[in-house]
């Protein structure tokens, strides 16, 4: 009989952000999901500036988040049972709070090629996950 390893997550959090380097971690992760059984999770967290500035432009966030909805789908265009989430707040926190309402998480997201200089100034998702996340990360 085959020895057979278990992968260690069972539910796949992918952050989006529209980047080309955040569809190839979502194709990765829709291929490890192929793979593995688990469930993917892809999630889209607006961050409470840029929130603002839709509500100000927008009368509705319910609007907004259907507009973002359907971007993903053109965008990620995903090929099997993907669970979607929209919200606003901050990306990492809001990332690993999404994680954690899920059985054996792993958190997939891509990073920019910022310098040291602009993690400083603007922050990283990527950064911060990999320094404060309790949840595994993957970062590609």
């Amino acid at each position: 009989m085959k020895n057979e390893r278990k992968p260690f997550f069972k539910s796949i959090v992918v952050g989006a952000d529209f980047s080309r380097r955040s569809k190839k971690v979502f194709t990765n992760a829709l291929e490890l999901a192929k793979q593995s059984g688990a469930k993917v999770i892809l999630v889209h967290i607006v961050e409470y500036f840029y929130y603002e500035k839709y509500t100000a432009l927008s009368p509705s966030w319910k609007e907004k988040k259907n507009k973002l909805l359907k971007r993903i789908y053109r965008f990620y265009r995903p090929r099997m049972d993907v669970k979607i989430i929209v919200d606003f707040g901050d990306p990492a926190e809001d990332l690993v709070k999404t994680a954690r309402k899920f059985q054996k998480p792993i958190i997939l997201v891509g990073h920019s090629n910022k310098g040291a200089f602009d993690r400083v100034m603007l922050g990283s998702v990527s950064h911060k996950l990999a320094s404060k996340s309790p949840v595994p990360v993957w970062i590609q």
